[in-house]
């Protein structure tokens, strides 16, 4: 297939030829409105202009000002995302996009809330990872009430009025653990989950999806109580330790959240994982070590780049045309041994 051409433009704008020559090659003034509809089927059909063409499509793209108020700086998961949300802006032809990034420390509400409003004296939209807390809530309906335009990443939060959602389906997550635990885990056994917060709607429903399943499935399983461990290496080395004291036959170990290293290394101090089944919600470097090794039997993930190209793609829309926003899932990517 050939390269797109100026009659495929006209053909996915309904209008002419001219008029989209008149907007490329600069031959005559049109609408503004035109301009932008011819601009953005460009970039649709990926038409290779020419450098004068390039720099007038980028000179007619309105300039936009986003934030992203990400999780913990320290975990190479929120430092990727961050770096593939700032590629993604920087790729987009219909915006000129400046993009600001805010990485929080702590799970509390209060340094969210503070980075969002940092962020809102310079940003028109926000990109926000969150847990799921009614002072968030309010900050959003509070940012809304000014013009600026909030998307929850990763974590869906309470209906409130973020404009959308990006991310993947957490609850199919669990589900697909389940899944997991029932061909894998050895039956009589215990069966425990490690939660990093309650807080993130996403771990909750990742907790769901996966006694859904073992309810439906895996009734020769006992369920023990889940722990949570605030989201961090230690806390759940420190809580895996915990539920292997208490229950020293576990079967099988699910680990939703960032804590997987953490876990892997309280398992490896206690003997080992050859009779235990451990699933994780998320790839990090100690969970790639861990499927390759044997240690960890399979893992979900969260495509980031796609993610963050989403994201962006639904910031830019609500720029260019509010109406058209709608909320994005990325299908989850599953790693077992033999495709890390």
């Amino acid at each position: 297939m050939g390269h797109p051409t100026l009659r495929d433009i006209a053909r996915r704008c309904g209008l002419s030829v001219a008029t989209v020559d008149r907007v490329l090659n600069r031959r005559r003034p049109v609408r503004p409105e035109t301009e932008r509809v011819v601009l953005a089927a460009a970039e649709e059909l990926a038409f290779r202009a020419t450098p004068q063409q390039l720099r007038r499509m980028n000179a007619l793209a309105p300039r936009v000002s986003l934030g992203a108020v990400l999780q913990k700086r320290s975990k190479a998961f929120y430092r990727r995302l961050g770096a593939q949300l700032r590629s993604a802006s920087e790729q987009r032809s219909d915006i000129r996009a400046d993009l600001q990034l805010l990485f929080v420390d702590d799970l509390a509400p209060g340094p969210i809330i503070r980075s969002m409003q940092e962020l809102s004296e310079r940003a028109d939209a926000l990109a926000i990872v969150s847990i799921d807390h009614p002072l968030v809530v309010d900050e959003v309906a509070r940012l809304a009430d000014r013009g600026i335009a909030v998307i929850s990443l990763l974590s869906p939060i309470s209906p409130s009025r973020i404009i959308a959602h990006v991310g993947v389906d957490t609850r199919r997550d669990g589900r697909i653990a389940g899944w997991g635990m029932t061909r894998c885990a050895r039956a009589g056994a215990p069966i425990g989950i490690l939660i990093g917060s309650y807080r993130y709607r996403g771990h909750d429903d990742r907790e769901a999806g996966f006694r859904s399943y073992l309810r439906e499935h895996g009734n020769r399983f006992r369920e023990v109580e889940s722990m949570t461990y605030l989201d961090d290496d230690e806390g759940a080395y420190g809580t895996t330790q915990e539920i292997l004291d208490r229950w020293p036959n576990l079967a099988g170990l699910y680990v939703i959240g960032g804590g997987a290293g953490g876990a892997l290394r309280a398992v490896s101090e206690h003997g080992g994982t050859e009779r235990m089944t451990l699933m994780c919600s998320e790839m990090s470097p100690a969970v790639r070590e861990g499927l390759i090794s044997g240690a960890v039997d399979l893992a979900t993930a969260t495509p980031v780049n796609e993610v963050a190209q989403s994201a962006v793609e639904v910031l830019a829309r609500n720029a260019l045309d509010p109406d058209s926003v709608e909320s994005v899932t990325v299908r989850s990517a599953i790693y077992i041994s033999e495709n890390v």
